[in-house]
Parts: structure tokens; sequence; C-alpha cells
């Protein structure tokens, strides 16, 4: 029953705003890579591709907020290792942002696990 509870249980206050802060530096730097992209014409449809790919975290990091702390947990985590990944990929361009994103994301995720432990 009480993991029943635990599952259930509102997330915090403060993974929401880490998470929703995650979700807002993942999508501007989504912002900024359509943007040099525009800039330099080279639009197709494999940037269009990629673009699906990097919102991807951001969507998974939001429907955390909207979660128990179990699933939460979870989907902050995967969130956070997606953020990650695309990161290191593109770590000489927009890297940078994606890192930062997914360091807030953990954030998060290490909260919801702490209610979800009981500390």
């Amino acid at each position: 029953m009480r993991d029943v509870e635990q599952s259930s249980a509102r997330l915090p206050r403060a993974a929401r705003i880490a998470a929703w802060c995650g979700v807002a530096v993942g999508l501007g730097t989504v912002g900024l890579y359509r943007v040099v992209l525009d800039a330099q014409g080279d639009a197709d449809s494999g940037t269009a591709a990629w673009t699906a790919i990097m919102l991807a975290p951001c969507a998974l990091a939001f429907v955390a907020t909207l979660t128990g702390t179990r699933r939460a947990a979870v989907l902050f985590g995967a969130s956070a290792v997606l953020f990650g990944g695309l990161g290191l990929l593109a770590i000489f361009s927009i890297g940078l942002g994606f890192l930062l994103a997914a360091a807030l994301v953990f954030v998060a995720a290490l909260i919801a696990l702490s209610v979800r432990s009981g500390a």
C-alpha cells in the first residue's frame, strides 16, 4: 500500500522547477539550432528528424512533471541520459546547452528519488 501511495505522491516543487528549467534550456538549445540552420539555408528533411530527436528529452521531462514520483524519477533519468548523449554528440556546437539541461533534469530525478525513498 505504501508503494502505491509513493508512486502517486505529488512531485516536490523543487523537482518540478528544476525539470522546467531543464526543459526551457533544452527548448532554447533546439531553437538556437533551428535559427542557425535557417540562417545557413540548410533546412532539409534530415534536420527535421534531428530536431524531433532533440525534442524527445524535452517532452519526457515535461511529461514527468505531470506524473507521480515513481514514474517521474524514471522519466527524468531517461531524459537526463538523452540530453547528456545529445550534449556529447554536439559538444562542439550546441552541446553545452544540452549538457546543462541534462544536469538540471538529473537534479529533478535526484529530488524525485529522495522523496520516493522517504529521505
